[in-house]
């Protein structure tokens, strides 16, 4: 089963007059994350409006998504993961970009 893990590398500001937000990120965590291909260096993160500022007014936060690998549980254990107690609390949903989340949250 494959996974969505989410690496938080910083935070922003949403300047509504100029619609930008500015991302300070942590080097030391986001620089784990870049990768190289033809000679030139690449970083991808996301940047995701937070449901309400944070202590510091900061409005929006940026991660890093990887797909992560699980290694699939015996066909006879199958049966008992309802069986554990806390079992329905699981989430194995992919995420969602800000916009699907918006109208999600509208719609419930």
């Amino acid at each position: 089963m494959k996974k969505y893990i989410k690496n938080y590398i910083g935070k922003g500001t949403e300047n509504t007059s100029l619609n930008i937000i500015k991302v300070t990120l942590m080097m030391d965590q986001a620089e784990a994350f870049i990768y190289e291909k033809d000679g030139n260096r690449y970083h991808i993160f996301e940047v995701s409006q937070l449901r309400q500022a944070d202590k510091y007014s900061r409005t929006h936060t940026s991660y890093v998504s990887k797909l992560q690998q699980e290694t699939a549980p015996e066909a006879e254990s199958l049966s008992t993961v309802n069986d554990v107690p806390g079992s329905d609390l699981l989430d194995f949903s992919p995420v969602l970009p800000g916009k699907v989340r918006k109208l999600m949250a509208k719609k419930g």
